[in-house]
C-alpha cells in the first residue's frame, strides 16, 4: 500500500497555472484571482489566457485547494496546472526574496504563451 508523502514544515511549493477566461472577462478574472492568498497573476493576453502562480510558504498545504478555487472563480473557463515544484527551504534564507523571473518556470510559461 502506498503511503502519503510526508511534508516538512520547511517545504516550499510553487505551481504554475494557465487560466483561460473569456477575452471580455480577462481583467475581471485577474482582479478576482489577485484576491486569493498565495496567487499572483503574471501575464494576461487578448485571448483571455492568464499566467498565474500559486506559492505556499513553509508549513502551508493549499495548492490543490487554490487550483479548485481558481477553476470555480466567476469568469474562469478552465485552469490547467503546467508546473509544480516543491523543495525544502533553508530556514536561514527568507523565501520572500526568491526571484522566479529568469527561472525555467517563467521561460516555459512565456514560451507556451507565445504559441
Amino acid at each position: 500500500m502506498k503511503k502519503a508523502p510526508r511534508y516538512s514544515n520547511q517545504d516550499y511549493s510553487v505551481a504554475g497555472i494557465v487560466v483561460h477566461a473569456r477575452p471580455e472577462n480577462r481583467n475581471d478574472v485577474a482582479e478576482r484571482l489577485k484576491l486569493l492568498h498565495g496567487v499572483e497573476v503574471h501575464a494576461i493576453n487578448d485571448d483571455g489566457k492568464l499566467v498565474v502562480t500559486v506559492e505556499e510558504e513553509p508549513g502551508e498545504r493549499f495548492i490543490i485547494d487554490r487550483i479548485t478555487e481558481i477553476n470555480n472563480t466567476q469568469g474562469v473557463i478552465n485552469a490547467a496546472l503546467v508546473f509544480s515544484q516543491s523543495e525544502q527551504s533553508d530556514p536561514l534564507v527568507p523565501t520572500d526574496n526568491i526571484d522566479l523571473t529568469n527561472s525555467n518556470v517563467a521561460t516555459n510559461l512565456d514560451l507556451e504563451e507565445q504559441q
